[in-house]
Parts: structure tokens; sequence; C-alpha cells
């Protein structure tokens, strides 16, 4: 796990908050693992190919850390996913699933992928610098002279008011507190799926897979 998140500059050990980890192999068979460092997990006789599950535990919402709860996941990805050494020039995916009944949108920057739910990044810095809003967001843009801006926020408000931000009516701007992520749709290959889930402890679960070079 990370350490630290891109455009912050301290440590924060993310690893803290990792918890009922088990890797497997091709063949789906469980493997030990061991901890060299309060950091990573070491993972032998995988033959190639491992597959890591785990669970993070996440109640945060501070932009670094990862929120989970019945209403939304607000993901810092060095928060959430686990990374393979070495690997890091490698594409990734990212699937995202949808809690039981939600219909939920994601917001990021990561590439559009195959389906509404998947996306992707060239390599592991890009991924680690998306974070992601994956819940009942509203998307507005607006255009500043030639560029235009797309912008998704989870909030409490209602339309109009969320229109009147995007405007710049500041009488008419939303008082509540909201979430916010910039939208950027942009695309992972080495396999790395997140899943969060609805429950009462605010907790994660993701599967990774990676192949040994």
């Amino acid at each position: 796990m990370s350490r630290s998140s891109p455009g912050r500059y301290s440590l924060h050990d993310f690893a803290k908050n990792v918890y009922d980890v088990h890797a497997f192999g091709a063949d789906g068979r469980e493997l030990p693992t061991t901890r060299p460092d309060p950091h990573g997990w070491n993972v032998d006789g995988h033959g190639g190919s491992v597959t890591v599950k785990y669970k993070v535990y996440g109640d945060r919402v501070d932009g670094t850390y990862l929120a989970v709860d019945t209403t939304h996941a607000h993901i810092n990805m060095p928060a959430a996913i686990m990374w393979a050494r070495g690997l890091d020039d490698r594409p990734a995916t990212v699937t995202f699933a949808q809690p039981a009944g939600a219909t939920w949108q994601v917001a990021t920057q990561l590439h559009a992928g195959s389906s509404p739910l998947e996306f992707t990044a060239p390599n592991l810095q890009h991924l680690m610098d998306s974070p992601s809003e994956f819940g009942p967001v509203a998307i507005r843009q607006f255009t500043v002279g030639p560029r235009t801006f797309r912008f998704a926020l989870h909030h409490t408000g209602t339309d109009a008011e969320l229109d009147a931000l995007r405007e710049g009516r500041r009488e008419d701007r939303p008082r509540r507190r909201a979430r916010s992520s910039a939208s950027t749709r942009s695309t992972s290959r080495a396999p790395t799926r997140f899943s969060p889930t609805t429950c009462r402890a605010p907790t994660a679960t993701a599967w990774s897979t990676a192949t040994a070079r």
C-alpha cells in the first residue's frame, strides 16, 4: 500500500486501514502471505499470477482517505488500492460494483473502459492520481473563454442551487456542506478491481490481480 498521496506531502501509511488480506494463485488455491514491512505483503509460489482480496476501513471524507457509506463512496486510490512492486508502468483496469438496488455514477479522471463502470489508467501514477466519487453525483459544466470545465458534486441541495453555483449567482449558492470531486473522463489493464459495499461499518472490499514478470 502507498504511504502518501499525490499532492499531499506527508506520510499517512494507508496500510494501517487494511485487514483480512488473502492471496490466491491462478488455480484458486490460497497462498501464504508474509509482511516484510508494515506497508506491504509478499506472496510466494503463485506461478506468475496472483489475486489478492482484502478489506479497507474507510470513514473519512477529507480527500486523503477512503470514505464509504450507504450514500456514496469517495475513493482516494492510494488509500484503497494495493499495487504490485515493479509493475508501475503497466496499464490497470478499475471496475466499480454497484451496491444492491443502487444506480450510482462514477466521477473520475480515469479513462472510460468497455462498460459504464469500467475505467482504465495507462500506468500506476495515473491510477494513483485519479480520486473517484462513486454515488448519485450531479455533473455540470461551464466554459471560460475557449475552455470547458466539468465538475461532479455529491450534495444534499436542489438542482436549482447547484445550477446557481455553476452560474456564479452568489445569493443562490447552496449553503449546505457538499462533497465534490473533479470529473474528467479519461482509460487500465493490470486488472485491479475495487468494489465498495454498503454496510453498517464503513468497510470496502477490493480485489487485485497482477502478473509477475
